[in-house]
C-alpha cells in the first residue's frame, strides 16, 4: 500500500552523461505521524556503493516526501508510524 502510493510520485532521472541510472531495491527507515506525514527525512539503511546508487537513493527519498500524506489504515498506526519498506525502484522506473 505505501510502495503504490510512492510510485505515483516517482520520476524517471539520468546521471551526468544522460543515461539512465542504475536503480536497486533500497531500504529506508520511514517514521509517520497519524496523519499520514513525514516525522522526518526517510534515511537509506544502507551507503551507495556508487555514484548512480546514491542517485537513485534521491529519487526515491525525493518521491517519498512528495507523495506525502500517505493514506494507511489508522487502526494500524502502531505498526506503520515506524518501519522500514524496501523500495522496489525498478518496478517504478519500468526497468
Amino acid at each position: 500500500m505505501f510502495q503504490s502510493q510512492v510510485g505515483r510520485c516517482w520520476k524517471k532521472y539520468t546521471n551526468d552523461s544522460g543515461t539512465k541510472i542504475q536503480t536497486t531495491n533500497t531500504g529506508f527507515e520511514i517514521k509517520l505521524k497519524r496523519n499520514g506525514m513525514l516525522e522526518g527525512p526517510p534515511v537509506p539503511e544502507e551507503a551507495a556503493a556508487t555514484p548512480d546508487l546514491r542517485l537513485d537513493q534521491d529519487n526515491v527519498a525525493r518521491a517519498i516526501t512528495e507523495c506525502q500524506p500517505y493514506r494507511l489504515p489508522a487502526e494500524y498506526c502502531d505498526e506503520w508510524k515506524y518501519f522500514a519498506p524496501v523500495l522496489a525502484a525498478k518496478r517504478f522506473a519500468g526497468s
